[in-house]
């Protein structure tokens, strides 16, 4: 995982972000002004994955709690997220790639968001699975927390949990979204210092 920032010139942020086997280019067009016919102030567009549809829904819910709307009041932002590879873990691949264009393009956020998917595969718990090892668990969830207080914002989940792996799998998150939250900074410190 080496994130890139910025690598798409005609956009107003960029970032591509890998996690194991899976991939993503996520762009900003905005803040741009909001005219009366568009529906949502924030769009998100969702290529080349298998379920657009539900990961898009969510990773709009993620980024409307993120953005500061009344510093971009009246404006329109639209989230482009092109799938290069789609090896498992893609949800939180495309949170995270989110949240680094977002940061890229200078949009006033409330608080950064991280993902973490993990995965309950023979008792084990296996951070960003593989799609392989998706289908082998018996409970999949991604798990979204904000940098402030690492307080989860948002869980996703596919099986059944008992109390006690939900929260050996909550505490094992948090350890991984940390180090998360650290690249964050390191990318953004190393864009600035180039500036």
């Amino acid at each position: 995982m080496d994130p890139t920032l910025g690598m798409l010139k005609r956009s107003d942020g960029s970032a591509e972000f890998g996690m194991k086997e899976s991939s993503v280019i996520v762009s900003i067009y905005g803040p741009g002004e909001f005219t009366s016919n568009q529906e949502q102030p924030i769009e998100v567009c969702l290529y080349g994955c298998s379920s657009p549809a539900a990961i898009s829904r969510f990773l709009l819910q993620i980024i409307d709690q993120v953005i500061l709307h009344n510093q971009v009041p009246r404006s329109t932002i639209r989230i482009s997220v092109q799938t290069i590879q789609e090896g498992g873990s893609l949800l939180s691949t495309c949170i995270n790639g989110a949240t680094l264009a977002l940061m890229d393009a200078a949009i006033p956020l409330r608080y950064l968001a991280a993902a973490v998917t993990v995965a309950l595969v023979k008792e084990e718990i296996v951070i960003f699975p593989t799609k392989a090892q998706e289908e082998e668990a018996s409970a999949v969830m991604t798990l979204v927390f904000n940098n402030i207080r690492m307080e989860l914002l948002a869980c996703e989940c596919n099986g059944l949990w008992q109390p006690a792996e939900f929260h050996r799998c909550l505490d094992t998150a948090k350890t991984a979204v940390s180090d998360l939250f650290n690249i964050y900074r390191e990318k953004m410190n190393k864009k600035l210092s180039l500036s």
